[in-house]
């Protein structure tokens, strides 16, 4: 099994990477923030994140690099919690 990541994957890596590197202020990188600006921050950082496509499973993002850009499906279950497969099955 080829655990390797496409040249396509690495491009979105390389994207995404540069996008959250010039667009999240220092203050607000970390698990938590308790700062009043947080919650007007993250919806600015959603809307641009929308507005490429980023946000949603239907979006550049979907599939295997999706799931290779988060760590995986398990990893993302873990921090997002359970979803439910297209099958009907929680992940």
């Amino acid at each position: 099994m080829d655990f390797a990541f496409t040249p396509e994957d690495e491009r979105f890596r390389d994207e995404l990477r540069a996008f959250l590197a010039a667009e999240l202020p220092a203050w607000w990188r970390g698990m938590f923030v308790d700062d009043p600006r947080a919650i007007p921050e993250t919806r600015r950082m959603c809307e641009q994140l929308a507005a490429r496509g980023w946000l949603t499973m239907g979006g550049r993002a979907s599939g295997a690099a999706r799931r290779r850009a988060s760590g995986g499906r398990r990893s993302c279950a873990r921090r997002c919690g359970p979803t439910t497969s297209r099958a009907g099955r929680s992940t």
